[in-house]
């Protein structure tokens, strides 16, 4: 990330689901209206437009990367409505960008913390307006994340209470020493029952030749830096405190929310949920 400079990638996102209101029907699995308002002016206008959004998004790429997100956003949704059927109330998204789960699920009763940089936080509250989001500034790879527990205990988060911590968008831009460190603090403030969902890049795509995605990321300044490996994400997950519970290809998703025409791709892309043991 650029000194200063909200993530890109967060504003990339936010583009790809506003564009996703111009799918057809049937391949529209969340909505996220908030979105247009956390991209770049240029694209928002243009994702504004329906004509021209419909033409964007039916370009190859930019569809398979909208429909990529609409399935972890749809997936991950399910996880935390899922969780607060079951009695949850606490939700911290961790590395938080401009999601909008805190306005957009309508959970009732439910607590959001959101932690995430200080300056793509800085960018969001500046857009956002009321929120009931509580937020906490933090810098992954620079500030101990030891510190994290207290500084959402600070903010109202109750250690004893089951926590769901949704950590989108992220594990393939941290070191493997932040990886570590991100998944210890967030056992330290998990009590019994809370879960952990997080999607994540096949360690063998990152060990493939350089990809034209791999390259744009690295130009913006957010490189790819971590996967994992699906065989060894259990012991590495058990070893932390945690128990996993589900490992989806974002393949199987598209098998099970799009429709047929949808079906390939998405092999290298997935997204795992895990209890605390």
């Amino acid at each position: 990330m650029r000194t200063g400079a909200a993530s890109w990638t967060a504003r990339w996102v936010a583009w790809m689901r506003a564009l996703a209101e111009h799918l057809p029907a049937d391949e529209r699995l969340a909505s996220d209206p908030a979105a247009q308002g956390f991209t770049w002016r240029g694209a928002a206008r243009a994702s504004a437009r329906p004509w021209l959004g419909r033409a964007l998004v039916a370009l190859p790429p930019l569809r398979f990367n909208v429909l990529s997100l609409q399935l972890r956003t749809r997936a991950i949704d399910d996880a935390a409505r899922l969780f607060a059927a079951r009695g949850g109330r606490q939700i911290v998204l961790l590395g938080a960008g401009f999601d909008a789960r805190a306005t957009r699920l309508e959970l009732d009763g439910a607590r959001f913390f959101e932690v995430d940089h200080p300056a793509t936080q800085a960018a969001k509250r500046a857009r956002a307006g009321a929120s009931p989001a509580r937020y906490v500034a933090w810098d992954f790879e620079e500030r101990p994340l030891s510190e994290l527990p207290a500084a959402l205990l600070r903010e109202g988060h109750d250690p004893a209470a089951p926590t769901l911590t949704i950590w989108e968008g992220v594990t393939m831009y941290l070191s493997r020493h932040a990886l570590d460190a991100s998944v210890r603090a967030v056992r330290a403030y998990c009590a019994p029952g809370s879960e952990l969902v997080f999607n994540y890049l096949d360690q063998r795509r990152l060990d493939r030749r350089v990809s034209g995605e791999r390259l744009v990321v690295r130009w913006v300044g957010e490189p790819f830096r971590s996967g994992f490996a699906p065989e060894e994400l259990a012991a590495w997950l058990q070893t932390r405190g945690f128990r996993l519970t589900s490992d989806r290809s974002y393949a199987e998703l598209a098998a099970e929310l799009l429709p047929r025409r949808r079906h390939r791709g998405h092999v290298d892309r997935r997204l795992a949920l895990a209890t605390t043991s």
